[in-house]
C-alpha cells in the first residue's frame, strides 16, 4: 500500500512536519524538515502502530467511510503557552471492532520522536465517527478535532453523520466532546 492521507503542520521554529498512512500495514508514520522542507530525515517516527483500516467490503458492501483510515490530520502547538510545541495527529480505525470506527489522536511532546495515543470520542455506541481533523489555536494553545459521528443512529444501516468537536485545555491529556 503506498503512503496516502498527508497530514501537514507547521511548528513554532518554522518546522515542517508531514504525517501518513498506508505504507506499512497499520502503521501511521511521522518526518520533520527543519529547514523549510529542503531536507527530510532518512527514517521516520511511528506515530501508531495498532492502526486497524476499514475495509472496504467488511460486510460484503462499500462503505463512503472506508477511505478515511489512512487519512490523517496534524497540528502543532504554536501558542508560546505551556505546550508550545506539541504535535497532535489524529485518524479512525475500527481497532475497537469493525462495525466501531473510533477517532484516535497521537500526541507528542518531544518534536516527533514519540507518540501517545487515545481514543477521543467519548460515546458508549458501535457506532462510527470517521474523517477527523485536528486545529490548535494559535494564541490559547487550546486543541480542536472535529469529526462526523453515527453515535445518534437507532438503525445499523443509517447513514445520518452528525458533526461534533472535541476539544482539549491541558495540551491533549483530556477531551470534552
Amino acid at each position: 500500500i503506498p503512503p496516502i492521507g498527508t497530514g501537514l503542520a507547521v511548528g513554532p521554529s518554522g518546522e515542517i512536519g508531514i504525517s501518513w498512512g498506508g505504507g506499512l500495514p497499520n502503521t501511521i508514520r511521522f518526518k520533520k524538515s527543519l529547514d523549510g522542507g529542503n531536507t527530510w530525515p532518512a527514517t521516520s517516527a511511528v506515530v501508531d502502530n495498532n492502526v486497524q483500516p476499514v475495509n472496504d467490503y467488511y460486510d460484503g458492501i462499500s462503505h463512503p467511510i472506508s477511505f478515511s483510515a489512512q487519512f490523517t490530520s496534524l497540528a502543532t502547538d504554536i501558542s508560546g503557552g505551556a505546550y508550545n510545541g506539541n504535535i497532535y495527529c489524529v485518524w479512525d480505525d475500527i481497532r475497537n471492532g469493525v462495525d466501531n470506527a473510533d477517532i484516535f489522536l497521537a500526541r507528542s511532546t518531544d518534536g516527533g520522536t514519540t507518540w501517545s495515543t487515545q481514543r477521543i470520542n467519548d460515546d458508549f455506541t458501535t457506532r462510527n465517527q470517521v474523517v477527523p481533523t485536528v486545529a490548535v489555536d494559535p494564541t490559547s494553545g487550546w486543541v480542536y478535532v472535529s469529526y462526523l459521528d453515527a453515535r445518534l443512529n437507532t438503525d445499523t444501516f443509517d447513514d445520518t453523520l452528525n458533526y461534533y468537536v472535541a476539544w482539549s485545555n491541558d495540551g491533549g491529556l483530556t477531551f470534552h466532546n
